[in-house]
C-alpha cells in the first residue's frame, strides 16, 4: 500500500502509537482502507507480528480477506481474519457445536466460552499482538464484552465504525462508545467521504441532524437528489425502470446502478418492471438456488416448444385419441425427466406429483399458444405444484412470477433463456434490501418506499425505533457515488395488512427539504 496515497486522517490511524483507538467514521470515508493500511504499518514495522481482525459477518470478512488480496497481503501468515463468534470458538479450542440456524442462544454461548478461555488462558488464547476490529458498530452487548477483553491481551487495538449505520437494533445491537468500557481510549475521525457529492452529504447530514449526526467533508459535486412521488407503486416501478433504462441507454453499466428499498417486497415490482423494459437485475439476497429453479422451469417450457402434440388430440375424443394421448404423456414425461433430473426429486419422480405435472405440462403443450409468456405462466403453475404447492414458497413463487413481464420481449424459450444466463451471470442492476446493500456502493441508487409506515416502519413507535428507521434511511442515501433518486408512492403493507399513503416523515423536515433544494 502506497503511503503518499494515503490521506492524513487515515496515515494518522495507521501509524498512531496509541494502545486504544476508535475510529469514528462518515460513509465512504475509506474504513475498510484505514484498517489494511494498519494492517500494512504493523507488518512492516514488527516483524513476525500477528495481527487479529474481527468483522461483523461471514460476508464483511470476505470482504475484508478480498481487499487483502488486492494489496498482496491476503495470504500473509501474520494475518487471521474472523468473525467474532469463530474468533471464540478458536479461542476456546473448539468443542462447541457451530449453529446451522439463527439460534442465538447457541452464538452467545460461544461467545461466552471464548470470554472463559481468554480469561483462563490470557493472551495465550487470543494469539494475536494486534487487534483490529472492523464495522465496530455492528458488534453487539456480548461481542462488545468479549473484544473488550481480547483488548486488554494484546499491544494495540483499532475499533472502525459509523454510528450513524447501526441497523440491527432488532437483534439487541446498540452504539456503545469504546471508551465508555476501556480506559485510555483514543477518538481518530474519517471525516471525508470520497464517495459522496456535496449535495448528497448534505441529504444525509439533513436526515441524521436529529439523532446529533457528524458534519460530512467531500471532495466532489453533483447533481441534486431526487425526490418524486407516485400516485401508486406500479406507476413508481415504471418510473424507475424507465429512467433506468434511459440510463443503461446512455452507456452506463447496469452493475453501477442499484434500486433499495425497506423490504423485498418493496423493490420486487421495480425487479419486474425492469424485466418488462428488457433491463436485466438481479434480486440480490435471492440465491443461487432460485436462479437454478428458473433456468430449469425455462428447461421446462422448451421441452414443451420441441415436442407439441398432434393438434388433432386437442379436440378429439374415443378411445383411439385418449390412447395417442396417453402415449404423448408418457413421452413427454421421458423428455421433462431429463429436463429435471435432480436427486431431490428422485421420489418426486415415480409419486402422483410428478403424474400430476406431466398432465399440467402436457395441456399447455396441447394448447399450443403462440405467446411465450402463456406458456411460461402455465408451465410455471405446475412446476411450483411439483415443487411442493402453489404456496409452498413464496420466494420461489415471486422469482418465477417477476420473469413473466420479460417473456413479452422473445417468441422461444431458448430466448429467454440466453437473457436469464446473461441476468444470473453478468452485468445487471442490483435490486435488494437497504440492510443487504451496508457496504456496498453505486454510483446511481434508487430508493424505493419513503412511505410513511413502510419506512418508518409503522410498528416502530418509540423514539429509538424512529431512530433506527431513519439510520435505515440514512444508510440508502450514502450508497450513492454520482446520483440518488428517491421515491414516495401509496403501498400496501401485508404485515400490517393496511395501505399507508402519506409520504415518510423524515422527508417532511425543513432541513431535508432545504437540501433537495439546493
Amino acid at each position: 500500500m502506497k503511503r503518499n496515497k494515503l490521506s492524513e486522517e487515515i496515515r494518522r490511524i495507521a501509524e498512531g502509537t496509541s494502545r486504544y483507538v476508535e475510529v469514528q467514521a462518515c460513509p465512504g470515508s475509506g474504513k475498510t482502507t484505514a484498517a489494511i493500511a494498519r494492517v500494512a504499518h504493523l507488518l512492516q514495522a514488527e516483524r513476525g507480528t500477528k495481527i487479529l481482525v474481527l468483522s461483523h459477518s461471514n460476508a464483511t470478512v470476505d470482504n475484508f480477506k478480498a481487499r487483502l488480496h488486492a494489496v498482496g497481503l491476503g495470504n500473509h501468515a501474520g494475518v487471521t481474519v474472523l468473525t467474532c463468534h469463530a474468533c471464540a470458538l478458536r479461542a476456546a479450542g473448539g468443542g462447541i457445536s457451530v449453529p446451522t440456524g439463527l439460534e442465538r442462544e447457541a452464538y452467545d454461548k460461544m461467545l461466552r466460552r471464548g470470554m472463559q478461555a481468554v480469561k483462563k488462558r490470557g493472551q495465550q488464547a487470543v494469539d494475536a499482538d494486534h487487534l483490529i476490529i472492523d464495522e465496530y458498530q455492528d458488534c453487539s452487548a456480548l461481542q462488545l464484552k468479549f473484544i473488550v477483553q481480547l483488548a486488554r491481551q494484546v499491544q494495540s487495538m483499532v475499533a472502525l465504525g459509523d454510528r450513524m449505520q447501526v441497523l440491527y437494533g432488532f437483534a439487541g445491537v446498540t452504539y456503545t462508545p469504546l471508551e465508555s468500557m476501556i480506559e485510555g481510549v483514543k477518538t481518530l475521525p474519517l471525516s471525508t467521504s470520497f464517495r459522496l457529492t456535496r449535495e448528497t452529504a448534505d441529504l444525509a447530514e439533513a436526515l441524521s441532524k436529529p439523532m446529533g449526526g457528524p458534519a460530512i467533508k467531500t471532495k466532489k459535486t453533483g447533481k441534486q437528489p431526487k425526490y418524486t412521488k407516485s400516485a401508486d407503486s406500479t406507476t413508481m416501478a415504471k418510473r424507475v425502470a424507465t429512467r433506468i433504462r434511459k440510463l443503461v441507454a446512455s452507456g452506463v453499466s447496469p452493475s453501477h446502478i442499484a434500486v433499495l428499498g425497506p423490504y423485498r417486497s418493496t423493490v420486487r415490482p421495480v425487479a419486474q418492471a425492469l424485466r418488462s423494459v428488457a433491463v436485466p437485475s438481479t434480486l440480490l439476497g435471492a440465491g443461487a438456488l432460485l436462479d437454478e429453479r428458473l433456468l430449469e422451469l425455462i428447461r421446462v417450457v422448451g421441452a414443451v416448444e420441441q415436442h407439441l402434440p398432434d393438434p388433432s388430440l386437442a379436440a378429439g375424443s374415443g378411445a383411439g385419441v385418449r390412447e395417442r394421448r396417453g402415449r404423448y404423456r408418457d413421452e413427454l414425461g421421458v423428455v421433462l425427466e431429463d429436463v429435471i433430473a435432480e436427486d431431490d426429486l428422485t421420489d418426486t419422480l415415480r409419486s402422483k406429483r410428478w403424474n400430476t405435472f406431466v398432465s399440467e405440462t402436457a395441456k399447455v403443450a396441447s394448447a399450443q399458444s403462440p405467446y411465450l409468456e402463456t406458456r411460461y405462466m402455465g408451465c410455471a403453475q405446475a412446476y411450483l405444484r411439483l415443487r411442493g404447492g402453489i404456496r409452498a414458497d413464496k420466494d420461489l413463487r415471486n422469482y418465477l412470477n417477476a420473469w413473466q413481464p420479460m417473456c413479452r420481449a422473445f417468441g422461444t424459450a431458448a430466448e429467454l433463456q440466453a437473457r436469464a444466463l446473461q441476468d444470473v451471470a453478468s452485468d445487471a442492476v442490483t435490486v435488494t434490501t437497504i440492510h443487504q446493500a451496508k457496504g456496498m456502493e453505486w454510483d446511481h441508487v434508487f430508493v424505493v418506499g419513503v412511505t410513511d409506515g413502510v419506512l418508518p416502519d409503522s410498528r416502530s413507535k418509540l423514539k429509538g425505533q424512529l431512530n433506527e428507521e431513519r439510520r435505515i434511511l440514512y444508510v440508502a442515501v450514502t450508497r450513492a457515488r454520482r446520483r440518488l433518486w428517491l421515491h414516495h408512492a401509496p403501498m400496501w403493507s401485508r404485515h400490517a395488512r393496511q395501505s399507508f399513503t402519506e409520504e415518510s416523515r423524515f422527508m417532511t423536515s425543513k432541513a431535508v427539504k432545504a437540501a433537495l433544494r439546493k
